[in-house]
């Protein structure tokens, strides 16, 4: 029988963000209230790099204000 290698399939959670970590295609991370997810392998690249991260939960102003959390309400 066959084996294959189907590599990391889901998401890895790794915590507060911290600077000058590795962080894996899928890891998710957190700071100031927001959860965002690794889209590459990557090292020192800022959160609001969209190259490198998604934004999963949360949102920022964009304007340096705070960071407000999204709600879902059932109606």
């Amino acid at each position: 029988m066959s084996t294959y290698n189907l590599g990391k399939i889901g998401m890895h959670l790794a915590g507060e963000y911290e600077t000058g970590k590795e962080y894996e295609k899928l890891d998710v991370v957190t700071s100031n209230g927001c959860s965002y997810v690794a889209k590459q392998k990557n090292q020192n690249k800022a959160l609001t790099n969209e190259d490198y991260w998604q934004l999963m939960s949360g949102y920022e102003d964009g304007n340096g204000g705070e960071v407000q959390t999204l709600s879902l309400n059932s109606a």
